[in-house]
């Protein structure tokens, strides 16, 4: 792989299995910050000359209090005064035990800080946002290394973790999870959705530096359904790290989504209609046979951000006086490019939201004498 300011990883290959695997790494806020060497309950503010223990050895009671506020910061998530204690608790020489507690509990608020950093920008990319269905989908991971406040520096996420001939402890692997949602549209305003979680291949370690993004390619298979006369696919992505490195040092990250992909699978020959949906749609609309309800979804899915006004009103024209189940065709196209969704499939309710869209929106036509 080249190093440069985008980098792309080996593409892997995604099989579409019916059933999740994968382990959830889970790690406890609690858990990490209440370790074997969590102090007992702050002393009350009149006993504070009195011994306090951490790790079985006494500990200034001053202290003691400052380390039971700093993980009360961590749980609360109010991270200006956990960095205001830490200072305090620092400036006092705690003995190795202590700080090595207090690393802990910065590695999570400093973890939750990079994370914050690389879920702006991470996502997950389809290289054709229209496919043939059954083709496979092409897809790439954009994770890119933004500057934590006025901090930049190298991020590291191994694929694995332990396990080696001079670890003391198991192996631990990354993990890349997708949740692919794949929805069936047929013609007349029917659909059915089903989601899965999915394992992706993680080749490599993840190695970006400061303001590089880094990109890997990935590949999921397709599969034709039977009556559907288009197919939507959404794969969002989670990375489950092994561990985090921030310039060299061990942070908690327990988990990175990256935005989803959207991506439709339509019927065999739909290129023909892909120079000028609109166009095509208007083509579909104007004939009456049966046969042609088949290509009205298709090509309003097809019709671009621009002229999609233009495709609602083609649409909601036909509708009064279409026939019934060309009224259906034309719900089920309306419905996927208005977004509007409370109104299912009810005709009439559509119907009376086509007439009051068209007074809202048509021009008004010249009146002849």
């Amino acid at each position: 792989m080249k190093r440069s300011s985008e980098r792309s990883a080996a593409t892997p290959r995604l099989e579409f299995h019916a059933a999740a695997r994968g382990v959830f790494i889970i790690i406890s806020l609690i858990g990490i910050a209440a370790c074997s060497s969590t102090p007992k309950p702050a002393p009350a503010a009149g006993n504070l000359n009195n011994q306090s223990t951490f790790a079985g050895k006494p500990i200034d009671p001053q202290l003691y209090a400052l380390l039971d506020s700093l993980r009360l910061a961590v749980e609360m998530r109010d991270e200006t005064r956990f960095q205001a204690l830490l200072t305090q608790a620092r400036a006092k020489k705690p003995p190795s035990e202590v700080s090595a507690f207090l690393d802990q509990l910065s590695s999570i608020v400093n973890g939750r800080a990079i994370a914050r950093a690389l879920e702006r920008g991470a996502r997950v990319e389809a290289l054709r946002d229209q496919v043939t269905m059954g083709d496979p989908i092409s897809l790439q991971l954009v994770l890119t290394n933004s500057a934590i406040g006025d901090k930049s520096a190298s991020i590291e996420i191994p694929r694995k973790t332990g396990g080696g001939l001079f670890s003391a402890g198991p192996a631990v692997r990354s993990q890349l999870l997708a949740s692919v949602t794949t929805t069936d549209l047929d013609a007349y305003g029917g659909e059915s959705s089903i989601t899965n979680t999915l394992p992706v291949a993680m080749r490599e370690d993840i190695k970006i530096g400061p303001g590089e993004t880094y990109k890997m390619e990935f590949q999921m298979d397709g599969t034709a359904p039977r009556a559907a006369v288009a197919r939507i696919v959404e794969i969002a992505i989670e990375l489950i790290p092994s561990e985090t490195r921030f310039d060299g040092q061990a942070v908690v990250i327990t988990r990175i989504p990256f935005a989803p992909a959207r991506v439709v699978a339509l019927p065999p020959g739909f290129e023909a209609f892909a120079a000028d949906p609109a166009a095509a749609l208007e083509r579909a609309l104007a004939r009456l046979e049966n046969a042609y309800d088949r290509d009205i979804l298709p090509c309003a899915l097809m019709v671009p951000a621009e002229s999609r006004e233009k495709a609602i009103l083609s649409l909601a024209r036909r509708l009064t006086n279409a026939a019934t189940g060309r009224q259906h065709a034309i719900i089920g196209a309306l419905r996927q490019v208005t977004g509007e969704r409370d109104r299912g499939v009810d005709r009439d309710a559509w119907i009376g939201w086509a007439t009051v869209y068209l007074q809202k929106n048509e021009e008004p036509r010249a009146v002849s004498r």
